[in-house]
């Protein structure tokens, strides 16, 4: 080959420069060379490849066998060595006998797996050959190359199946060595390269598209890029490929990867039509996408727009980048919008890049200052937006006039938009503002500066409209503070907006403190000069979020300096307990989020060794520090609370010698030592309560086995406490569950459960005792103690279900054994129950109020069983479903039957309004059988509600006890009943138990007595307007408000009517019955019960064909609802301002109706009805607008 590469530069050379002898005489030595090669006296000199095809039908064979033994990098190379030594007659000689064995592979097919391995070694053996660029490929070579080419689909197509992947491994292993020879010989600009693009360029779009995709696969597609000129895009016949081009613009491996990026910028070269789908495609994606991909769409649109030109670059400016700015001025849809300008603005801040200012400055004309000034307030914000990030707009090429003319007018928009009738747009503009003063200050002049600052922070950071505004002042500011040169003139100004710390909205609180956080952070600007100190403490006493955590951190150094001594610790504690003690303690529960473990340890240790060392300042004030009483059980619930934050953190093992050294400084005899001292003070009770609280909480965080002294007289505080008065115990409830807490955490639940159970069988057995009627001394003496003891056994039980730590230990500790104890002797409680159901009285001894709470407390057992038993059946509740109906039930009959003089004396009282107190009244007057029933229905509906029961459970209860409840005619009783059957109601439903729901709904709402809905005008005491809204919010009220229509069907015709001339009757609000005044005032009260009502009768004019008699009840409903509305806000005027529900649903059967109605009719009767239902209609729009106006002017 070298040889023949010789002749050939000798005939080129010597036609160019025959003077040269040089040249001669390398030629012929070159010549001698050659000779001797092809002598056969030197075989080392021949190619061992051409052993390899001595036969045809055997060479792919041998050469399969040599590149396997070559497989490796030595190998590699010797087979280039192998190659080099080849001329070019040999070459051919391999690629043509290489090329008749491909035409002939019908015997080889049969064996699939040897068939590929074949067609591998070619490809694999061709690429070797075509690596050398320099080398000269002779025309069997292209043949070849052509041939795997045109393979590269076909045999996808025939030996690709679903059954064998390793079959499917090697097809594609193959197929991609194809497209490797073709990728090849086109990135080498060898002869004729287009025809080997069509089948590489589809087959790398295909495998660019899956999901296993990688960057590399991408980069071989870009590689190739020039070759997609080589299609007709314009054309149907490329519509394949336009598809497999568009996918690319959705795929992230594309889109993330640089030569991605940039072949999708070239593709906007291709064709200028195709152009258009390539934006259509993008545009599709854009609300869904995340902005980092908008991101790259918008270096996309720009790189292709930096290098477009002729037809080209206006198709892009106008069809797509334009197109991008109407829409993200234009659509409604935020996310678009926000899409849109997330691409341009990739563009806005490239504007170094030469062409840019001039081109956005010539796109935005004839959009963006006519947006600015539509009625359609969010286009308004859309282009304030866009005005912002684009800002300035300006064409380098126009006059110096012309440019300050530009810029004049923008800082005008800006000014102006800044009082916009939108709050939106106030907002908008607020950010913008900022960000434009923070990027521009020093080109900005001063004066212009002052102005744009004085509007920020003098009318709209006290906006009194929308808190969005003063948020986004305060957010504005703090973005403007990252400009050093924006300090001095704010140190001035900011003082202005320090009453922004005690705004009503907590968003804008929370953007003053992230304020003075940055401030904090600046040298020549202290937050203290800001706003004052006490400010920020008295704003701490009232918050209970974020806030009081980012208050806490901006006071941290100043109440809490760490690195300073002892005594400066306790000074500012001090100070702060007397500036306001309930901020120091919100401040210090606040402490760990800001300071490590080891600091607040420290600071605990420090406040109770100094309470101990001078713990007779609870008797006097202390000299020295003049310390209070009082403050000196600040500084005692201080440290117990910094103990406490940090409990859980003292476990891990980094924090093991902070917990030791807790322990040191909280000892057994220093504890008591101390609450023995308060407890012979003469301080209030009160403040002795607290002291006591909070060393029962730093004892809780001990090991019991530290402070056995301490151990034995908290159990016997906890004894002695149950000796006390119950108000008494009401009144020292907190030290009482911090004592029994501080037990339950040392593992105490037994002795606890103990006492409890003790208490409780003490009732039983004194129940037990009792001989029918007997009066005798000693059985009303046990029953007395009796009833004190469960009294005690009650309020124990109370502090130990309300806390969420006691509850925990008693549920399981032993497996529940305890719990069952306690149930146990409940139930014995129940026994006595039954005997005064059945009117057998207790000498002397009132028990009535100790059972009810029995009940209580045993029903709230069930409820925490329930939750924690995983039964597939709730045994429990049935069981106490079986009990109230053998039990409860028949005693509330009883009452039912002599309670018709109640009833009509409460009819006697006329309609007045029932409070919460009197409700409450109301309640304890109640028979004893009514209280339990009321009991039980209000743990079914907690065990519904949280959904601890099944269908089947549910429908038992029901229809063992809240049907037969309802027909019980005692007002009494249904006061109180009523609201909770609604509540049930509504959990029913949850269940996905519709049916049931609406059953009851039915049952319930036929069976209320009308002495009820007399004192139930206003529908909070009964709840159906609060169970109708609830509903509609999930858009599930139609299912209810259904079952109303049957009701006023019937109401009305009760009502006295009048007729008019037409023969329409009509019907007041206020001439309906009690019941159907009460309906109609619960749904006018809601916009989702109006439009649930409105449906209901769109449906049943449908279901009677839009007769007379429907168009007509549709009218008089409709006209009811207004009425009652009407009635609503006049006695709200009267009382206090009433709130108007949207009525606008109720138009839409009413505007059916009308247009039923023919305009000529001669039915003066359908005409009137035509008549009513316009009035009602214009109705409706007046009180909508009425009530528009009167939140505007609010």
């Amino acid at each position: 080959m070298a040889g023949t590469r010789g002749r050939t530069s000798k005939t080129k050379k010597a036609t160019a420069a025959p003077k040269k002898k040089v040249t001669k005489t390398k030629q012929k030595k070159n010549e001698v060379e050659d000779k001797e090669n092809e002598a056969p006296q030197k075989p080392y000199k021949r190619s061992p490849l051409l052993d390899l095809f001595q036969t045809e039908e055997e060479c792919v064979e041998e050469l399969t066998h040599y590149l396997k033994e070559r497989n490796n990098k030595e190998g590699k190379q010797e087979l280039e060595e192998h190659l080099q030594v080849l001329n070019q007659s040999e070459i051919t000689r391999i690629f043509t006998s290489l090329l008749n064995r491909l035409t002939n592979t019908e015997e080889d097919e049969e064996n699939p797996s040897a068939f590929l391995r074949s067609y591998q070694s070619i490809a694999t053996f061709t690429l070797a050959f075509l690596k050398n660029e320099k080398r000269v490929a002779p025309s069997s070579v292209k043949n070849v190359a052509q041939l795997l080419h045109d393979n590269i689909f076909r045999l996808q197509e025939d030996w690709m199946t679903d059954s064998d992947a390793k079959l499917n491994t090697e097809v594609n292993t193959t197929v991609n060595l194809f497209s490797c020879v073709s990728e090849c010989w086109w990135s080498q600009n060898r002869p004729q390269r287009e025809h080997l693009t069509p089948q590489t360029v589809s087959y790398l779009l295909f495998r660019a598209a899956d999901l296993k995709s990688k960057a590399n696969d991408v980069t071989r597609l870009y590689n190739l890029r020039e070759a997609l000129s080589l299609f007709d895009l314009d054309d149907e016949s490329s519509l394949g490929i336009r598809k497999l081009l568009l996918k690319c613009y959705m795929l992230p491996v594309v889109l993330k990867s640089t030569k991605g990026k940039a072949l999708l910028s070239y593709l906007f070269s291709i064709s200028p039509m195709f152009i258009e789908e390539i934006h259509e495609m993008i545009r599709s994606q854009l609300p869904h996408c995340r902005k980092s991909i908008q991101k790259i769409y918008g270096e996309i649109y720009l790189e292709a727009w930096k290098e477009a030109e002729g037809a080209t670059l206006i198709k892009i400016e106008h069809s797509c980048i334009q197109e991008l700015m109407s829409l993200g001025i234009h659509t409604a849809d935020n996310n678009a919008s926000e899409a849109c300008r997330s691409i341009l603005s990739v563009f806005h801040k490239n504007k170094n890049v030469n062409g840019i200012d001039e081109m956005l400055h010539r796109l935005y004309a004839p959009i963006l200052w006519r947006a600015l000034r539509v009625a359609n307030p969010l286009v308004r914000r859309n282009a304030t937006c866009v005005l912002v990030d684009a800002f300035p707009l300006q064409d380098p090429t126009a006059s110096a006039a012309d440019i300050d003319e530009g810029m004049q007018k923008q800082f005008t928009l800006l000014q102006e938009l800044l009082y916009d009738d939108s709050v939106a747009v106030r907002a908008a503009m607020i950010h913008g503002v900022s960000r434009v003063l923070m990027v521009w200050w020093e080109l900005i002049p001063e004066a212009s500066v002052r102005v744009l600052l004085t509007h920020l922070l003098g009318k709209l950071a006290h906006d009194k409209s929308s808190p969005v505004v003063r948020a986004a002042v305060l957010e504005g500011v703090t973005y403007m503070l990252e400009n050093h040169m924006s300090h001095q003139i704010l140190r001035a100004l900011l003082p202005n907006i320090a009453d922004l710390i005690n705004d009503s909205c907590e968003t804008v609180r929370l953007a003053f403190v992230e304020l003075l956080h940055t401030i904090k952070n600046i040298k020549s600007i202290k937050f203290y000069e800001v706003i004052e100190p006490e400010q920020l403490i008295a704003r701490l006493q009232k918050e209970k979020s974020v806030v009081a955590k980012k208050i806490s951190s901006l006071l941290i150094n100043s109440f809490c300096p760490y690195n300073q001594p002892t005594s400066v610790l306790i000074k500012r504690c001090l100070a702060l307990i007397r500036s306001s003690p309930t901020s120091a303690m919100s401040f210090y529960n606040q402490a760990v989020e800001v300071l490590p473990v080891s600091v607040i340890s420290k600071i605990s240790a420090a406040i109770y060794r100094f309470v101990t060392m001078n713990k007779h300042f609870f008797a006097s004030g202390e000299e020295e520090m003049e310390v209070t009483p009082s403050e000196g059980v600040c500084l005692m619930e201080i440290s117990a609370i910094l103990f406490h934050t940090i409990r859980v953190q003292l476990d891990t093992e980094e924090n093991g010698p902070f917990l030791r050294f807790m322990e040191e400084v909280f000892t057994d005899d220093s504890l008591l030592d101390v609450i023995v001292y308060v407890d012979g003070c003469d301080l209030p009770p009160a403040e002795k309560s607290r002291v006591n609280v909070s060393l029962f909480s730093i004892a809780s965080q001990l090991s019991s086995d530290s402070l056995p002294k301490f151990t034995r007289y908290v159990l016997s505080h906890v004894q002695k406490s149950t000796e006390r008065t119950k108000k008494d115990q009401t009144e020292n409830k907190p030290e009482l569950l911090s004592a029994m807490r501080c037990l339950f955490e040392w593992g105490e639940t037994r002795k606890m459960m103990n006492m409890i159970n003790g208490y409780l069988g003490r009732m039983n057995e004194a129940a037990s005792g009792l001989d029918g009627n007997a009066r005798s001394k000693q059985s009303v003496s046990a029953m007395s103690k009796a009833v004190a003891a469960a009294t005690s056994a009650l309020s124990l039980l109370d502090v130990v279900m309300c806390d969420e730590t006691c509850r925990t230990h008693m549920m399981s500790d032993d497996d529940g054994v305890h719990v069952g104890n306690v149930m146990g002797n409940l139930q014995g409680c129940l026994v006595m129950i039954e005997g005064r159901l059945a009117g057998r009285e207790v000498p002397d001894v009132d028990v009535d109020d100790v059972v009810v709470d029995c009940v209580k407390y045993y029903c709230k057992l069930i409820t925490h069983l329930s939750a924690s038993s995983g039964m597939e059946k709730n045994e429990a509740l049935l069981g106490l479903v079986e009990w109230t109906k053998d039990v409860v039930a028949p005693a509330v009959a009883d009452v039912s039957d002599h309670s018709e003089e109640v009833i009509e004396e409460e009819q006697t009282k006329g309609k007045r309004k029932r409070t919460t107190a009197s409700l409450s009244a109301a309640l304890a007057e109640t028979p004893l059988a009514c209280r339990v029933a009321h009991i039980v229905v209000v743990t079914l509906c907690d065990i519904v509600a949280l959904q601890l029961c099944g269908a089947e459970e549910l429908m038992v209860a029901v229809n063992d006890i809240v049907r037969p409840f309802m027909t019980c005619r005692d007002a009494r009783f249904l006061r109180a009943f009523v609201p909770n059957v609604f509540r049930l109601v509504f959990h029913t439903y949850s269940l996905r138990s519709a049916e049931e729901a609406g059953n009851l709904f039915s049952f319930m709402m036929s069976h209320i007595p009308e002495v009820i809905y007399n004192e139930a005008q206003d529908p909070q005491v009964l709840r159906l307007n609060e169970l109708l809204q609830t509903l509609a919010n999930q858009n599930e009220a139609v299912v209810f408000v259904s079952k109303l229509l049957p009701m006023i069907d019937t109401i009305m015709p009760e009502a006295e009517e009048q007729e008019d001339e037409a023969g329409v009757k009509l019907v007041d609000f206020d001439q309906l019955p009690s019941k159907g005044r009460y309906i109609f005032s619960s749904i006018c009260r809601s916009a989702g019960s109006v439009s649930a009502l409105a449906d209901s009768m769109s449906q049943a004019l449908i279901e009677r064909n839009y007769d007379s008699m429907a168009m007509e009840n549709a009218v008089k409903i409709a006209y009811l609802v207004v009425d009652a509305q009407q009635e609503q806000h006049r006695e709200g005027e009267e009382n206090r301002p009433t709130k108007r529900a949207d009525l606008s649903s109720l138009c839409n059967p009413l505007i059916t109706i009308v247009a039923k109605i023919p305009n000529h009719s001669v039915d003066v009767r359908k005409q009137n009805l035509k008549k009513y239902a316009n009035r009602i209609m214009k109705s409706v729009l007046r009180s909508n607008q009425k009530e528009s106006n009167s939140m505007e002017k609010s």
